[in-house]
């Protein structure tokens, strides 16, 4: 049981009355066509009427008319080409829109090059030792009167200050 477009029924009655005349004016029974057809006589009753609900699908239908034209005498390939086997437009659904390949843009060609000197300055400022303020160390000089020479008593104990630069990467 096929279900046929309108476009396909109206060919399917357009063609079953060609070959039901063709086949009467060489006074051949539809008997005698399904005997040489092998297609069953209800198949072939329901073509020459358009009778659409009775018949299998589309291609087996265009089967059928290519045989039956043949028997009677006409060009069964022609006559079957006739009868469209797709008429109902596919809605073809359009592929998503491809996002566009990345472009090598003026940042990135500014950017690329950087990195490996930022690599390099972080690398640095982590292996150095950290940076101290200069502070003074002030030692208190004496003179010692007994012997005339000068000395050195040793310096307070200073705390150094640290500075810590913020990071930049």
């Amino acid at each position: 049981m096929s279900k046929l477009d309108p476009i396909q029924l109206e060919q399917l009655k357009e063609i079953g009355v060609h070959l039901h005349q063709t086949r009467e004016q060489q006074s051949k029974s539809l008997e005698e066509v399904a005997a040489k057809t092998f297609i069953p006589l209800r198949l072939l009753q329901a073509i020459e009427i358009g009778q659409a609900t009775v018949l299998p699908e589309p291609i087996f239908i265009q089967g059928f008319i290519r045989r039956y034209g043949d028997v009677v005498g006409l060009d069964g390939i022609a006559l079957s080409k006739q009868f469209s086997l797709d008429t109902t437009a596919v809605p073809v659904k359009p592929e998503p829109p491809k996002a566009p390949p990345p472009q090598f843009t003026d940042r990135r060609a500014i950017a690329l090059p950087l990195i490996p000197v930022q690599n390099l300055s972080t690398h640095k400022r982590l292996t150095q030792p950290p940076l101290t303020s200069r502070s003074t160390v002030r030692t208190q000089s004496t003179l010692d009167p007994n012997n005339n020479q000068l000395t050195q008593n040793p310096p307070e104990p200073q705390l150094a200050s640290t500075r810590f630069m913020p990071s930049t990467g």
